[in-house]
């Protein structure tokens, strides 16, 4: 005869193997937000490197002269990296994902709208926008892009970066 002590130490045995979930499917959380953070990533990037592009109709446009265009570039390289401590120390203090919702659209409505702008110092205004909105996303992003990974996080982070290398 079987004593109930020994079936019970079986079925404990069983259930803590069969509870547990396997190892490639039990860390899966942290894959929708770094696709989602890399994304975007690539995106805001896509909106700084796409001035370059916009330049000659700018130029056109505005009447600009090449100084002028160069100072347009340098304002958004500045506007987007300066302000970038900033919105590190800020996303930190407030801990909310709003600056990385609300920084890529901001930098589009800017970016995109350039044509609209009025003079040179409206477009230099919309320039420095657009790179505030490009500051905002990078600080948050970069920890939000991991924060869910328990191994593996510089090959994730890699991830991350390439997609903004892409843009």
């Amino acid at each position: 005869m079987v004593s109930i002590s020994k079936i019970d130490a079986e079925i404990a045995h069983h259930a803590g193997t069969i509870a547990e979930p396997a190892p490639a499917i039990k860390d899966r959380g942290w894959l929708m937000p770094l696709m989602l953070y890399s994304v975007g990533h690539f995106c805001v990037d896509l909106y700084q490197g796409g001035l370059g592009a916009l330049l000659p109709v700018v130029q056109r446009h505005f009447g600009l002269s090449f100084t002028q265009l160069g100072l347009v570039g340098g304002a958004l390289a500045c506007s987007s990296s300066l302000f970038q401590p900033l919105y590190g120390y800020l996303s930190d203090r407030f801990n909310s994902r709003l600056f990385s919702a609300l920084g890529p659209a901001v930098a589009a409505v800017f970016i995109s709208s350039l044509i609209w702008s009025h003079g040179f110092g409206g477009l230099l205004l919309m320039v420095i926008a657009g790179g505030v909105g490009i500051a905002a996303f990078h600080p948050q992003a970069a920890a939000n892009a991991v924060v869910e990974m328990t191994s593996n996080r510089g090959r994730a982070m890699s991830f991350f970066l390439v997609a903004g290398t892409l843009g």
